[in-house]
């Protein structure tokens, strides 16, 4: 009888290293199932091909279970569901965006930084340029609080600020910033942090 890791590394044609690099990394098939290619692609022994076959069988799983790939993220609690399979098992601090297209329809994500005690220092530019390169008309932004509440910290609230207004020239707008700690999760947008009017332009 197939085990997870014996099943992911079927999948990957026999690659149980890179299967147990990837259980490692994201904790649950939950997680792993929603990693773009591009985190796929981050993990030790993930060749483009791997990533691009392990994406495809997650989608399939969705569609065999008839459970709709999520491709719209509307609200606070659409976002706060989407991710939080994600977070929910990290314990270290990982910042993380997801680019929309026009119709909020979900381009890709980018993990920005990972592994950190405190919010790490990433440059507005690193959130900025990936968006510029797939079209991304909105941006969600995305962290956790491994040991701590859901009260964001000025270093975030300061981050968020300076990404409202480097993304603003382009037309790209930040529809939100969701904090994770356990099963908890709050929105800045939604609790009119002091930090989100800049964000909308006022």
């Amino acid at each position: 009888m197939y085990n997870t890791k014996g099943l992911l590394g079927t999948l990957l044609h026999g690659h149980t290293d890179a299967a147990s690099a990837l259980l490692t990394k994201f904790g649950t098939l939950e997680a792993l199932s929603q990693a773009s290619l591009n985190e796929l692609g981050s993990v030790s022994g993930m060749t483009p091909f791997l990533c691009k076959q392990l994406h495809a069988s997650f989608q399939l799983h969705h569609l065999l279970a008839n459970r709709p790939i999520p491709r719209h993220l509307h609200t606070e609690v659409e976002c706060g569901n989407y991710l939080g399979a994600y977070f929910a098992r990290k314990r270290t601090l990982t910042l993380r965006a997801v680019y929309l297209n026009v119709h909020q329809q979900i381009l890709d994500h980018r993990v920005l930084a990972h592994g950190t005690r405190s919010f790490p220092e990433v440059s507005a530019r690193a959130v900025v340029c990936p968006a510029l390169n797939m079209n991304a008309s909105a941006i969600i932004l995305a962290h956790n609080h491994p040991l701590q509440g859901v009260i964001p910290s000025a270093q975030a609230l300061q981050f968020t600020a300076r990404v409202c207004a480097a993304t603003r020239p382009f037309g790209i707008s930040v529809i939100d910033h969701l904090l994770f700690t356990g099963q908890d999760w709050v929105s800045m947008a939604a609790c009119g942090y002091e930090s989100w009017p800049t964000c909308n332009g006022s």
